[in-house]
């Protein structure tokens, strides 16, 4: 039987000694993670690979050989736009489940000291339906935050599978640059 993920939210909140408050202004999620495009709702796939012998170095001399095919990644790492890899609490872990995705938060509850208390919060998307399931238990003040993060994994996937669409196999337009100007989140 084949998993399905429900929303989950940690009993507690937590110190994160790096956490950080991000202002949900009009930032968005980037890929921070190396991936390809494959088929369906999901289009985040990894590259199967095989480990093969270097050819005259000797025994011990191996690298990985693309095999052609693919398989939906199984976790994706998203950060924001406005914080390439960004710091702990902000990050997110995306999973597919068929057309489920599992997305794994770490929300902001309270400066704490130099750093941050957060709750660590798991939301389901449904990509036919097109929602974001939140935990039951989710208090009040937690929910606007935790609903625009999965609105915008959602934007996220739906720009994945228009550069597909468009005949892309590798993501460009959602991928974190490192070098790209980092715009201030707005407040």
């Amino acid at each position: 039987m084949p998993y399905i993920p429900t929303p989950y939210l940690a009993p507690e909140d937590e110190f994160d000694m790096y956490g950080l408050e991000l202002p949900l202004g009009t930032w968005a999620y980037n890929l921070d993670d190396h991936t390809v495009y494959g088929p369906g709702l999901y289009p985040l796939y990894d590259e199967v690979t095989r480990t093969e012998a270097v050819p005259g170095a000797g025994t011990l001399a191996r690298h990985q050989v693309p095999t052609g095919r693919t398989v939906p990644a199984g976790s994706v790492r998203l950060s924001p736009d406005c914080a390439f890899q960004s710091w702990r609490n902000e990050h997110v872990l995306i999973s597919p489940h068929c057309d489920l995705v599992e997305a794994r938060l770490r929300l902001f509850v309270a400066r704490r000291g130099m750093g941050a208390t957060v709750r660590r919060a798991t939301v389901v998307l449904d990509l036919h339906a097109r929602t974001v399931a939140l935990p039951g238990a989710l208090p009040e003040e937690l929910c606007e935050q935790a609903a625009v993060k999965g609105r915008r994994i959602l934007a996220l996937l739906d720009a994945a599978r228009a550069e597909r669409d468009a005949g892309l196999t590798v993501p460009e337009a959602i991928l974190a640059r490192p070098d790209a100007p980092q715009p201030h989140p707005a407040t």
